[in-house]
């Protein structure tokens, strides 16, 4: 049995290992679809989206087929149909939009743009579930600072 600092530790390499990895696949895909997209001058961006998009469906599909999964497939998609619906169309969407614009700016401008959506996105989910947008100075304690 693993000691709870082994445990921890090796959680942490796992967990490098997995950002590490989502890093590097994340900038060689934007850097080959700019390639395909600009420099190679491929004018289909939703064509590209949509081979992306069936890509991944037939890679995850057979580790989606195996259990737990397997079983708790049609409880899963009966009970949340709608909102798995609303993300497939937000992500074809997102991935779309952002292929069109490989075409239209630069990867270093794009990345710049995904970085900064990623920083506004929870000030704005909140706005549209109706919650109270504070600003920052509003906190006495950041403001005293």
């Amino acid at each position: 049995m693993k000691s709870p600092a082994a445990s921890s530790m090796s959680s942490a390499v796992v967990t490098c290992v997995v950002i590490v990895a989502y890093l590097g696949l994340n900038a060689g895909l934007n850097m080959t679809n700019k390639w395909a997209l600009g420099i190679y001058g491929f004018r289909f961006p939703l064509l590209l989206t949509s081979c992306h998009m069936a890509f991944c469906f037939f890679v995850l599909a057979p580790f989606m087929a195996r259990e737990p999964f397997r079983s708790k497939h049609h409880d899963t998609v009966q009970r949340q149909w709608r909102g798995l619906l609303m993300m497939g169309l937000f992500m074809a969407a997102n991935i779309s939009l952002n292929n069109l614009s490989l075409t239209l700016i630069s990867l270093s401008l794009n990345q710049v743009i995904r970085c900064a959506r990623a920083r506004a996105r929870p000030g704005s989910l909140g706005c549209a579930a109706g919650r109270a947008c504070k600003p920052i100075h509003a906190d006495p304690d950041l403001a005293a600072r």
